[in-house]
C-alpha cells in the first residue's frame, strides 16, 4: 500500500528503522565520550591516575578557557596563516622545480 508520498509502509518502516539505527550508534558514540572523560576526572581525583602525567579535564577546560581570554584565537589565527603560506611557497617551488627538470 502507498501514500501521497509514493513510499510503501514497509519502506517507510525501513528507513525509520535505519534512521533509529543512526541515532542510537550516535548517542552510543557521544556516551562513551561523556563516560571516558567523567572516569578520566574521577580516577585523577582519587588519585589513580598520576594528574602530572595524565592532566585532567578540568584542568584542560581551565587552561583552555584562561589561554582564550589571552587571544588564543589571535596566535591560532597567525599560525594558521604562516601554515597556509608555507605550504603554498612549498607547492610553488615544488612545481616549477618539477616543470625545469622536465623541461632540462
Amino acid at each position: 500500500m502507498q501514500d501521497n508520498t509514493g513510499l510503501s509502509s514497509d519502506r517507510k518502516k525501513y528507513l525509520r528503522k535505519i534512521k533509529l539505527n543512526k541515532f542510537s550508534v550516535l548517542f552510543t558514540q557521544i556516551a562513551i565520550v561523556i563516560l571516558f572523560i567523567v572516569l578520566w576526572e574521577v580516577l585523577a581525583n582519587l588519585n589513580i591516575l598520576d594528574s602530572f602525567i595524565t592532566s585532567q579535564p578540568s584542568r584542560i577546560l581551565n587552561t583552555f578557557m584562561n589561554l582564550s581570554s589571552n587571544d588564543l584565537l589571535k596566535h591560532l589565527g597567525v599560525t594558521f596563516y604562516e601554515t597556509i603560506v608555507r605550504i603554498f611557497i612549498w607547492y610553488s617551488t615544488w612545481f616549477f622545480s618539477c616543470n625545469c627538470f622536465m623541461a632540462i
